[in-house]
């Protein structure tokens, strides 16, 4: 499993990913995809999809043109978005105004039905304008010459080409075409026309001509709807859905969106669905929201063949049938329904029943996000920040931050702030990532909250302002945010940016842990695992600790390391190599330096897994970069021997030294070893003797020798038997039976005071060495 997995198992609230046997699809689907990850209260606005909404790019043009007039979500029409994937339109409706009072936009609008909804639709709705309206200058509006429209023109007061020659007139501004048209229009909703008091509702949703009031465009798509227009019935029940110019009221919505269901809408329909399917204000029914998603698919409606395809993941109200389910998600995919690609992308990325297709999976994403799909497009700035499957470029990966941030999504939004913050494909600009947080805190995001804490906490664009970064956090805490509520107990327990109170600190925590903050339980589990911040050791309970923490929804691949060293340690039960290699697995994917350490040292000597020279390689490299002294000791061991790295004493000798810098004894004798050789470096007798006695004072028993043999030459040190005598003494207790021939042969040439001086010198060293035994047992 890559780490861009695990940027997916966030998107999916954290469900874990398990390998499937080789069987298409013998493991359920639902285990990726649950329907409550992606079916959801709040996503309940139906796909413009198949003459419902069909309109294209020359539709919008034209009716941009004319009367300004493009559908657009309610959500944003409100200042919300609306959930990726699961609607876009409120006004599906054929937005031509008929009749007597709209004589000067009827052509242009005509022209916009005709491109947006088939031919037998368009005959519908003319058939169901109210008897009073003239049919034949319908008809005529419908075939109205140029000259017409001049005349239309002149009477919505615009100036024909001529008359703007003559100086009889001047064109109206963009504001007064508007009102114009408002005025026409609700005087022919006045008069009866359904069609003109749905896009009377639009107007007054949109502020077209007129200010903005979600309680009157209720009110206009309700009279329309009363009189049957479907269209008008779909809006009022997604009114009543979010509480759009009327109180929210499910039971309602479903009154609406069944009368519009029951006249062939399959949008309504759809959302019907979705309601059954959560059980919102009513009791779950999956029978009988597939039966309601089948009605829609009858109608090629792209969603439902994806949400019946989640059903079928899941054996909801149906037989579990994972083929089915592709079947389906292939089948919305094949009319661009972006979270279709989404999903198919995770498959195929995952290898879930088919094989696992990276290149694939890239194309499905590439596809989903460019239909708009937010979470798609960061998966894929992850696949080029990292080169998974791709050429790595974080210039590419910055692209598709921006696009997802476009829509206004808040993950989107967070992850560009974030990347002008780090200047990871662009340059670094702090005013500009701050300015996007504080619109996105502006619009209630939680986490932009957080991050702008974080900004201020650590000077991001300003000077480090612990107040204000408090401010920011309480924000965030009052909304439920465990990582903010966390923060907040760090503060209180530390005095920053305010006065110390554990009480309120504590309580902070507390909360903090009943959110399931990882950073929370990863600070308990390694307190009771160490017996320190208050905490008595309990090893079984902090492994409980590290156990939620790996479960939690915000993906911390340090959890997933602590817990894997549960199974290495045997804690539970018995010592399983293999079950903490499957966590340090997913640890060092997500990037975890000690995880890869760890990876490297099971690989290279066969702990749990076959021994694979390699792989051990591949961790070492990985962890050697985050610092890790073993991983630095091994890539220079794998340099020196030239078995699976081409041989290099120079680069062995450079990894030795990051190594004993940190204390690593066994990189120590080595790096001493190449000074008194010159093997990668120049010979240096006195640095050989350094590094050899660092390493000898941490028992190693061949640094112990070694160091006596330069005491007894006096090499790199002054000549001193005493010293040469009591480093090979310790070297030869418990250490090869080699060493005790020159031990014996330099005790032959010690003076009695020299053998006392020797004495008291290994009684010191052996002191010294088992105490030290003593810190080592602890500190594991």
């Amino acid at each position: 499993m890559s780490k861009l997995n695990y940027t997916i198992i966030n998107l999916l609230n954290g469900v874990t990913m398990i390998k499937p046997p080789a069987k298409r699809y013998s493991l359920p689907l639902s285990l990726l995809f649950g329907a409550s990850a992606l079916l959801c209260s709040s996503c309940l606005w139906a796909q413009a999809q198949g003459g419902q909404v069909a309109q294209g790019q020359a539709a919008q043009k034209a009716a941009q043109a004319v009367q300004g007039q493009t559908t657009e979500q309610v959500g944003q029409a409100q200042g919300q978005a609306l959930p990726q994937g699961q609607g876009q339109v409120i006004q599906k409706a054929d937005q031509t105004v008929q009749g007597q009072a709209a004589q000067k936009a009827a052509q242009a609008m005509q022209n916009q039905a005709s491109q947006k909804q088939p031919q037998q639709k368009v005959q519908q709705q003319t058939q169901a304008q109210p008897q009073h309206q003239n049919q034949q200058q319908i008809q005529q509006q419908t075939q109205a010459q140029p000259q017409q429209q001049t005349q239309q023109q002149q009477q919505a007061g615009q100036a024909s080409p001529n008359q703007a020659n003559q100086g009889v007139s001047k064109p109206v501004s963009e504001e007064e075409a508007k009102k114009s048209l408002f005025d026409t229009t609700l005087s022919a909703a006045k008069d009866g026309s359904a069609e003109a008091q749905l896009s009377v509702g639009m107007m007054y949703m949109k502020a077209e001509g007129v200010k903005k009031s979600p309680t009157e465009a209720f009110e206009w798509f309700r009279k329309s709807a009363e009189q049957g227009n479907v269209e008008a019935a779909y809006n009022v029940g997604l009114c009543y859905v979010k509480g759009i110019g009327i109180s929210k009221s499910i039971q309602s919505a479903i009154s609406w969106f069944e009368k519009a269901a029951n006249a062939g809408d399959p949008a309504s329909q759809y959302n019907l669905g979705l309601i059954y399917n959560e059980g919102q204000e009513v009791d779950k029914n999956y029978m009988l929201a597939n039966k309601w998603f089948m009605k829609a698919i009858e109608k090629n409606y792209a969603p439902a063949k994806y949400a019946l395809g989640l059903n079928y993941s899941k054996g909801q109200g149906v037989p579990q049938d994972d083929d089915k389910a592709l079947d389906l998600f292939d089948a919305a995919a094949r009319d661009k329904y972006a979270p279709a690609y989404y999903v198919l992308g995770i498959v195929y990325q995952n290898g879930m029943g088919v094989p696992k297709n990276q290149k694939k999976a890239i194309e499905y994403f590439v596809k989903a996000a460019e239909n708009g799909n937010s979470d798609s497009a960061l998966i894929l700035a992850q696949a080029y920040k990292t080169g998974d499957g791709v050429d790595k470029s974080l210039e590419e990966s910055a692209k598709w931050v921006m696009l997802a941030a476009k829509s206004q999504d808040e993950k989107g939004m967070i992850a560009l702030a974030k990347m002008y913050r780090d200047g990871e494909g662009v340059p670094v600009d702090y005013a500009k990532s701050n300015d996007i947080l504080q619109k996105a805190a502006a619009q209630g995001s939680v986490k932009a909250m957080f991050e702008l804490g974080i900004a201020a906490e650590n000077g991001y664009g300003q000077q480090p302002d612990k107040l204000k970064a408090l401010e920011w956090f309480e924000k965030a805490a009052a909304k439920d945010d465990g990582a903010a509520q966390f923060k907040l107990f760090n503060y209180y327990t530390s005095g920053y940016g305010t006065v110390k109170q554990q009480v309120i600190a504590n309580d902070f925590l507390k909360k903090a842990l009943e959110k399931n903050n990882p950073e929370a339980m990863l600070y308990v589990g390694t307190a009771l695992a160490n017996g320190d911040k208050g905490y008595k050791v309990d090893l079984k309970k902090a492994c409980e600790y590290f156990q939620k923490a790996s479960q939690a929804t915000a993906i911390t691949p340090e959890a997933y390391y602590y817990f894997g060293t549960c199974f290495r340690d045997g804690v539970y039960g018995e010592q399983s190599y293999a079950k903490a290699k499957d966590w340090f697995v997913k640890a060092a994917q997500g990037g975890d330096g000690a995880a890869q350490n760890e990876l490297g040292k099971m690989f290279a000597e066969g702990l749990g897994v076959d021994a694979d020279p390699k792989e051990a390689i591949k961790y070492y490299q990985l962890a050697a970069k985050q610092g890790f002294k073993d991983s630095q000791y091994g890539l220079g061991m794998a340099y020196l021997k030239g078995d699976v790295l081409d041989k290099n004493e120079e680069q062995a000798t450079k990894m030795f030294a990051l190594a004993a810098a940190q204390g690593h004894a066994s990189a120590e004798f080595e790096l001493a070893k190449s000074y008194l050789t010159g093997r990668g470096t120049q010979v240096d007798d006195v640095k050989a003797a350094e590094f050899f006695e660092k390493a000898a004072n941490q028992g190693d028993k061949n640094a112990q020798y070694e160091l006596g043999l330069l005491y007894r030459d006096g090499k790199g040190v002054i000549k001193d038997k005493a010293k040469a005598y009591a480093w090979l003494k310790v070297a030869s207790m418990g250490g090869s039976t080699n060493f005790n021939k020159v031990r014996d042969e330099v005790l032959n040439t010690l003076s009695p005071q020299e053998l006392d001086q020797s004495q008291k010198l290994i009684a010191e060293l052996t002191k010294i060495q088992m105490h030290d035994d003593v810190k080592k047992s602890d500190k594991k």
